[in-house]
């Protein structure tokens, strides 16, 4: 586990009598302290900052920030300040485990809230001296009874939470509870916009390393379809013209087909891509083929920025592909069955239901049963819209197995 994970943080021990007076003082130096998170979320030094600001507006013994992400701690900054380093290694350890402020009750009642708390309402009315933390761990580090902090919601499925200790006597005022509150909303603010960020990077990080692959045609496009860069295979289908051509600069559809659908699925692209956070692939079944269609365009926006516009087309002709999913990364993403996991892979070959009984030599009501629980777990409302969701995953999915391949060795 990776320590007590974006921050922790203690402060030499100021008797807070004189919190009152200087309220303004102090409350502007946290506001001051928390600008740079705003400016730069994924920054380490830009949070010892921010909690360095709120443990000078609110003196303590011993503090954290802690960030988790489904569960489990995400080793962040790891960034340690004035506290004991064995106390850092023992917690990260062993004692995080029975830590009653970071339980799951007692963070389910700390985002409930919605504002910071004393400990005593955290443990629904028991002493910290009362718990196993504190008679196994926390008593060697100084009489520590007094704790306040809250937790919050970030967005990707997991919670933050903050808790500042001092010991006997010196407990904490309705200014300084005011000033955690004013922390946390300001940290909330800064880690669900470095989780944007982080996921806008990933899905740009996807994006390039399939264009470095080359396997399929590919070029990127600006916002009016002029073409930017083609790799080799898509310099070939232009060459080619029966699915692409080229008119000038612009990208537009092939002379076998009826109509120019490249324009109208373009500007689809990007209005799905606005709504959605500039992030999302659309797919898109080109226009005019015979039943069922082989040719699909899979539409990756790289940069919705005005003037910058920047958009990856990829070719999916399922006539001289076998694209392929990784089982595994199947069944963590959205709890694929190994079976649900071949039938993907099928229809990304362009067999549908019968195709895929007859071949395996099962009845095709099994197949269709299948289908329909994965049109479940995908929240997808038919098998076209399945295949055009595997299809639009599959460049993200293929990155993925790159970076799980190179994390193994």
């Amino acid at each position: 586990m990776g320590i007590v994970a974006d921050t922790i943080a203690g402060t030499a021990r100021v008797a807070p009598a004189g919190f009152a007076r200087r309220r303004s003082t102090a409350f502007d130096r946290l506001l001051g302290s928390l600008a740079p998170l705003h400016e730069a979320p994924d920054d380490a030094s830009a949070w010892q900052t921010a909690l360095h600001g709120l443990a000078r507006a609110v003196p303590c013994d011993q503090g954290a920030l802690v960030e988790r992400l489904g569960g489990a701690a995400n080793a962040g900054f790891g960034l340690t300040v004035g506290i004991d380093p064995e106390f850092v290694r023992e917690y990260a350890q062993e004692f995080h485990r029975c830590d009653p402020f970071a339980g799951d009750d007692a963070i389910r009642a700390q985002i409930r809230s919605g504002r910071s708390m004393l400990s005593h309402e955290v443990l629904a009315g028991r002493a910290l001296t009362d718990t196993e933390y504190y008679v196994r761990f926390l008593r060697r580090y100084g009489v520590l009874l007094h704790g306040l902090g809250g937790a919050f919601s970030v967005s990707g499925g997991g919670h933050a939470h903050v808790w500042l200790l001092r010991e006997h006597g010196r407990e904490f005022d309705a200014d300084e509870r005011r000033c955690v509150d004013v922390f946390m909303s300001h940290a909330r603010a800064a880690l669900r916009l470095r989780r944007r960020l982080a996921r806008v990077e990933r899905e740009r990080d996807n994006a390039l390393a399939l264009i470095d692959a080359g396997c399929d045609p590919m070029l990127v496009l600006d916002d009016r379809g002029r073409v930017l860069l083609a790799n080799p295979p898509a310099e070939a289908l232009l060459r080619d013209g029966e699915v692409l051509s080229l008119r000038g600069e612009v990208v537009r559809a092939g002379r076998l087909l009826e109509t120019d659908w490249m324009a109208p699925a373009l500007r689809e692209a990007l209005v799905a891509s606005r709504r959605r956070g500039g992030t999302d692939a659309v797919c898109i079944a080109v226009p005019g083929q015979p039943a069922p269609p082989a040719v699909y365009m899979v539409l990756a926006p790289l940069s919705v920025q005005p003037g910058q516009v920047r958009v990856a087309l990829i070719v999916r002709d399922l006539r001289r592909m076998s694209p392929r999913f990784d089982a595994g990364q199947l069944q963590r993403l959205f709890g694929f069955t190994r079976t649900e996991a071949r039938v993907a892979n099928a229809l990304l070959t362009g067999s549908g239901c019968e195709d895929i009984a007859v071949a395996w030599n099962v009845r095709s009501d099994t197949v269709r049963a299948h289908v329909k629980r994965m049109l479940a777990k995908t929240g997808t409302r038919n098998q076209g819209d399945l295949q055009k969701f595997l299809l639009r995953l599959l460049p993200n999915l293929q990155a993925l197995c790159r970076e799980d391949e190179a994390l193994d060795h």
